[in-house]
């Protein structure tokens, strides 16, 4: 036969086990969330020569002049702009 011991015992248990699977299961969601946050979403600009995205900070030239993807887009419209 199982004492009331044996029981609170086997509830105890149970109960450590629920709430360490809770506190997992939160740890793991803030971390989730947490680097989803540091994720830093830029600016995409289209480059003037070939119609590619790409984002501000890997582009080449401004918001007047336009922005381009690698050099030889930009020197190809400088000399289109010369002639």
């Amino acid at each position: 036969m199982i004492s009331f011991r044996q029981l609170l015992i086997i509830a105890l248990l149970i109960a450590g086990f629920w709430l360490l699977r809770r506190l997992r299961r939160r740890i793991l969601q803030h971390q989730h969330g947490r680097t989803r946050r540091n994720l830093s979403y830029q600016e995409m600009v289209r480059c003037v020569g070939c119609g590619v995205y790409l984002p501000r900070s890997e582009a080449l030239g401004n918001a007047q002049t336009g922005f381009f993807c690698n050099e030889a887009h930009c020197l190809k419209r400088a000399e289109q702009h010369r002639s």
